[in-house]
């Protein structure tokens, strides 16, 4: 009953105690009010609200204009949310034989995680460990991998980044994204099977 009750409240207009949010979605589920991320084909974000039922809800231009914002506002109020969430995430790092950072995973139950690479505290809090330029993949709303930009082996782990993103009830992205200190951009798709 709980959930139901969640879902329809999810449909009404936004509230003051709502949460802003960015979602980061499959062109696919392209909404109005949806950008794609630099240089991406295929991965767009979107305004959105935080909601108990369906973890996020997009907002349209008519809501977003009913709330008296725009999208760069609401992207404003969602990069400090995101970067509010990041705070509570501890990336597992996995490390090599003899000791060096290759990759981390960041992961929680929040429909926020994936957004938190978004927000410009992300690349400030993880590139003592992998440098100023990041390679990041985001299968789902809940996972983000990290690489450094120069560790080539991400190519190899992706597919299986990929198969995460094929199983994902909220997937997110098939493409890689580079992140630097000039923002985000997408490198390029990773296909089903390695290709």
């Amino acid at each position: 009953m709980k959930r139901v009750l969640a879902f329809f409240l999810a449909l009404l207009p936004l509230r003051a105690g709502d949460r802003w949010a960015l979602c980061i979605e499959p062109v696919e589920l392209r909404t109005e009010t949806a950008e794609l991320l630099s240089g991406s084909r295929r991965t767009v974000v979107c305004p959105a609200k935080e909601d108990a039922a369906l973890g996020l809800s997009r907002l349209s231009k008519a809501e977003l204009a009913a709330a008296g914002q725009t999208f760069a506002q609401c992207k404003t109020k969602a990069l400090a949310a995101a970067a509010a969430h990041l705070k509570t995430l501890k990336p597992d790092i996995h490390r090599s034989d003899k000791g060096a950072a290759e990759y981390a995973v960041l992961k929680s139950d929040s429909h926020l995680t994936a957004s938190v690479v978004l927000c410009p505290e992300f690349l400030v809090q993880l590139k003592e460990t992998f440098g100023e330029r990041l390679v990041v993949m985001m299968p789902d709303r809940f996972t983000v991998y990290v690489f450094a930009r120069s560790f080539g082996d991400f190519q190899k782990l992706g597919p299986a980044i990929v198969e995460r993103f094929e199983k994902a009830t909220w997937p997110v992205s098939r493409e890689a994204f580079e992140i630097s200190a000039e923002g985000i951009k997408c490198l390029g798709e990773f296909q089903s099977g390695g290709e």
